[in-house]
C-alpha cells in the first residue's frame, strides 16, 4: 500500500520528498468483496478497496495538501499468508485502480 502511494505522489507531483501527516483511524476505510471464480482466471479471490485520508501531506518540504486516496486491489487471499521467500506470493496482490483527490 505504501509503495502505491509513494509511486503515485512521486509521479503526480514530481516529488523529491514526501512527508506524511497523521493518519487518523476515522480516515481509514477498507472494503472487501469476494470474487466469483471464473473459468478463465482463478488467480484472484477478492477485491480490496482501501481509502486513506491525510490531513497533512507535505511535498518537497513546502507544498502542503489535504488528500484522500483510494486504491483497489485484486487479491489472492489463499497466498496472503505465504512469505515472499516461498516463491508463491508473487501473484497475491495486483493494483487495479486508484483515485486521488485533493480536499479543500
Amino acid at each position: 500500500m505504501r509503495h502505491s502511494l509513494v509511486d503515485y505522489y512521486h509521479n503526480k507531483y514530481h516529488a523529491d520528498s514526501i512527508s506524511w501527516g497523521e493518519l487518523k483511524p476515522e480516515g481509514i476505510h477498507v472494503w472487501i468483496k469476494q470474487l466469483k471464480p471464473t473459468e478463465n482466471d482463478r488467480t484472484y479471490t477478492h477485491l480490496i478497496k482501501i481509502s486513506l485520508q491525510y490531513d497533512k501531506l507535505v511535498i518537497n518540504e513546502k507544498k502542503e495538501i489535504i488528500t484522500k486516496d483510494t486504491f483497489t486491489y485484486a487479491v489472492n487471499a489463499d497466498l496472503l499468508s505465504l512469505c515472499p521467500e516461498s516463491g508463491k506470493s508473487e501473484k497475491e496482490l495486483k493494483l487495479i485502480d486508484s483515485y486521488h483527490k485533493v480536499r479543500p
